[in-house]
């Protein structure tokens, strides 16, 4: 008798630990939102709000005019904080927002026209976002910025140069990889760039 228990006890207990695993794997803070058409400006509109799992409520809503929540939204790798590329009625912005701060509104940085990705650093006070003009999309060539983000109003945004590609190397060391001069070639060597 004791031989067939044990077996099942095992099993049990193995299912409790990976049903409290999966509990602990699901994120606490969730992006949600609901389009609707709106005829006044013969396009979609977005409702746009961060739930909080854990206190059962909304962080923030806002209404978007333009959306992306497959390419447009930029979550850090803890999900304690969020980036998002997109259009507040007729302007294109940047939404931020980290865990303990209020969402912050951010237009497109420079003289550029859009947005084109973003990459938050490994202790979510950085910010990478590569911003462009005027076909810089068709050649995937765009300006890149760092955010450096302190408690509102302060924050400062710091010129990196050219880039194809970024990411960060550590939490103060971003690295990209612009083009050759003269070319849309990819350098093979990324610049790497160390916030003061």
């Amino acid at each position: 008798m004791m031989k067939s228990v044990f077996p099942l006890v095992v099993i049990l207990m193995l299912g409790l630990c990976w049903n409290q695993r999966r509990a602990e794997a699901s994120p606490r803070y969730i992006l949600r939102s609901r389009t609707f058409y709106v005829p006044a400006n013969s396009g979609d509109e977005w409702d746009v709000w961060l739930w909080d799992r854990k206190r059962k409520r909304v962080v923030w809503k806002r209404r978007l005019d333009s959306y992306d929540p497959t390419e447009g939204v930029h979550w850090s790798k803890d999900r304690r904080a969020l980036a998002i590329e997109c259009g507040i009625p007729h302007r294109l912005r940047v939404l931020v927002w980290r865990e303990g701060y209020r969402l912050r509104d951010f237009g497109v940085p420079g003289d550029n026209d859009y947005t084109m990705g973003c990459a938050w650093s490994s202790d979510n006070r950085r910010l990478l976002v590569r911003a462009g003009y005027s076909g810089a999309v068709d050649i995937n060539v765009g300006r890149l910025y760092c955010f450096k983000l302190e408690r509102r109003p302060y924050y400062t945004i710091y010129k990196l140069g050219w880039a194809r590609r970024f990411a960060w190397k550590s939490r103060k060391t971003a690295m990209y990889w612009g083009v050759e001069s003269g070319t849309l070639a990819t350098l093979r060597t990324p610049h790497l760039w160390h916030a003061p």
